[in-house]
């Protein structure tokens, strides 16, 4: 005669068990996305750091045989962007420091939606940094054509999404950059869009220091060396 064994009470797991199994796990996700979440911007924090530290490098490279002065502060005549009809375009600024940046990847905010990194300073249509494709579309970060060597805190770049009033003519013979005054960073207006980091953004300082002033009332190392008392920034 055929007999069956009787499972004991609580062997079973029921249907009831395994929803509360994974109504379980569902919370303990939910608990931990917060802190994935800050995780992952610190990491592309510490990234765009990185970035803007490389090009802070790699300027300093460039300067060292030119009296401290970035490409866009040495006429073309001497191997510079002074006066160079396209020089009003950031990417040709940051090409013409390619031997020092050695990639145009560093160029790119991992935080940025709207930019695609290059992966050479070549032509091709898969990646070059010179191709119409790329150009300002692999660049997140703006370059202070009133930075300077004697300014040790002027700003040499900042994360692109700084806010600005308006365009004018600057002392390196650019007939349009991204102007910001002085005065904007001692009153209420905003510093910075909502675009990348949100309320907040990195400058690299010409001495190389990157630091990240969330608030106008936190910006006043901003050394300025026009005479309307205003910095410029080429953005792409």
């Amino acid at each position: 005669m055929q007999t069956f064994k009787t499972q004991r009470p609580g062997q079973a797991f029921t249907r009831v068990d395994l929803m509360a199994a994974l109504g379980a796990a569902a919370v303990a996700v939910l608990a931990l996305l917060p802190a994935t979440a800050h995780q992952w911007q610190a990491s592309e924090h510490a990234v765009c750091v990185n970035n803007l530290r490389q090009v802070g490098r790699a300027v300093h490279l460039w300067t060292h045989d030119r009296e401290g002065q970035a490409p866009s502060r040495v006429h073309v005549n001497t191997g510079g962007l002074m006066s160079h009809p396209l020089a009003g375009n950031i990417w040709v600024q940051f090409a013409w420091l390619s031997n020092q940046l050695q990639t145009p990847r560093v160029l790119v905010c991992p935080a940025d939606p709207r930019k695609k990194a290059a992966s050479d300073f070549g032509g091709s249509t898969d990646g070059g940094f010179a191709n119409p494709g790329f150009r300002n579309n692999a660049v997140s970060y703006t370059l202070g054509t009133d930075a300077d060597f004697k300014l040790p805190q002027s700003w040499l770049s900042t994360d692109r999404h700084l806010r600005s009033d308006g365009r004018a003519a600057c002392g390196a013979s650019l007939l349009s950059a991204v102007n910001l005054f002085s005065w904007k960073l001692h009153t209420n207006q905003p510093l910075w869009s909502n675009e990348i980091h949100g309320a907040w953004g990195n400058v690299l300082h010409f001495d190389g220091r990157v630091s990240t002033p969330a608030d106008p009332g936190a910006s006043t190392t901003l050394q300025l060396v026009d005479e309307n008392g205003s910095g410029h920034f080429l953005t792409p």
